[in-house]
């Protein structure tokens, strides 16, 4: 899998700056109707641009998203997301498996004693809950630097236009900004696109 992330990142280090047309189109958002003025998932989307200029390929898991998502459509929708700049993460996704755990567990849990765990908690029990880097306590996920996102996903950025698996490319630029994002398909490499779409 770290191949799969090495070429990824080639490909995507290979980027028309400044943003091309293509990519420009790709990255705005058609918004949804059910989304309210006033959101914070405004936000979200006001930051991809800064994402491109400067963003790091990294994995992400899904940890749940909007039934919409898994099907082909044009319908923007929020899902909860764990990424880390791990670089266990890097060789083995796997490594997330325990903050996966961890996060199921607060989100479906009691408040807990533990500050760190109750911010985390607080924003997975939400279904209307929004935060760009939410960090997971390490001591639940084996040690791992984990952080929670709940970004707004719009499907024309993934091939095929929906999500077919939860392991994914995902933008981040820490140092700069809490916004995270999915990585458009087109700077996807080949082997990573013909895992994830299915031979037909």
């Amino acid at each position: 899998m770290s191949s799969l992330l090495v070429q990824t990142r080639a490909r995507w280090a290979q980027r028309p700056t400044p943003m091309d047309r293509e990519t420009r189109n790709t990255m705005t958002m058609v918004w949804p109707p059910w989304l309210e003025q006033g959101d914070l998932l405004f936000k979200l989307v006001g930051g991809w641009p800064q994402l491109y200029e400067g963003g790091r390929v990294v994995w992400a898991r899904v940890l749940v998203a909007n039934e919409v998502l898994w099907k082909p459509g044009q319908t923007a929708a929020v899902a909860v997301v764990l990424w880390s700049e791990d670089p266990l993460v890097d060789r083995n996704p796997g490594a997330l498996s325990p903050a996966l755990e961890a996060a199921r567990v607060l989100g479906a849990g009691k408040a807990v004693p533990y500050a760190p765990a109750e911010r985390a908690r607080k924003l997975l029990r939400n279904d209307r809950g929004r935060g760009w880097k939410v960090p997971l306590p390490t001591e639940l996920t084996n040690g791992v630097v984990t952080w929670v996102s709940t970004p707004i996903i719009d499907p024309r950025m993934l091939p095929g236009h929906h999500l077919a698996d939860g392991l994914l490319p995902w933008l981040v630029w820490p140092e700069a900004t809490d916004l995270s994002m999915p990585l458009p398909a087109r700077w996807w490499s080949e082997e990573l696109l013909r895992r994830w779409t299915p031979a037909s």
